[in-house]
């Protein structure tokens, strides 16, 4: 993509304003380790006065994995593996889990964040509304033109009344999961 990094950018929008949020639309987290993601996200989180939104993501373009040497069919529960791992190391203390392809016998991010950057989910597809309501503080759906394929409408939000029907059903999830807090939804 022609963008720049956004937690590098980020950091420099935070050292120029005071009072904006800083929302990653989003981080693709088969891309990256989740302890190196963990530091940049809290370091930013701290900097900013917590003002970091992390928006994240599975990605879909499989040439993105392939450069990046990430195997494109890992990439649910790699995501999956990161976002709680992102958890346990924002908790602060020593974090002791094996990873997919890392291995942390004891380690301990410092500083630790308070709070931690909210998560927020990125996508529309069911597994997307899963993932959002197991792990995430909000929801950032992936928006598309309108269609009647039922593909694209399994993966992406098409119309507002579509993404009225997401938002009961990522309601019933939560529900189910025992959920009952503030959620944020993004409609951007």
């Amino acid at each position: 993509h022609d963008c720049t990094d956004p937690l590098t950018a980020f950091a420099f929008v935070a050292a120029c304003t005071s009072k904006l949020y800083l929302f990653t639309n989003i981080i693709v987290l088969p891309y990256r380790n989740p302890f190196i993601l963990a530091k940049a996200a809290a370091t930013l989180q701290i900097l900013s006065d917590n003002r970091l939104l992390l928006g994240v993501g599975v990605g879909y373009q499989q040439e993105e994995f392939e450069a990046l040497g990430v195997n494109y069919a890992e990439r649910g529960a790699l995501a999956d593996e990161a976002l709680e791992t992102l958890r346990q190391i924002w908790a602060g203390g020593a974090v002791v889990k094996q990873g997919r392809h890392f291995n942390a016998p004891g380690n301990e991010a410092r500083p630790a964040p308070s709070p931690a950057p909210p998560l927020w989910v990125g996508g529309g597809s069911d597994r997307a509304l899963r993932r959002a309501a197991e792990f995430g503080d909000g929801w950032a759906p992936y928006f598309t033109v309108p269609t009647n394929d039922p593909a694209i409408r399994r993966a992406a939000v098409t119309d507002m009344a579509h993404f009225g029907e997401k938002v009961v059903r990522l309601r019933e999830l939560r529900a189910g999961l025992g959920k009952t807090g503030p959620f944020d939804l993004s409609v951007a």
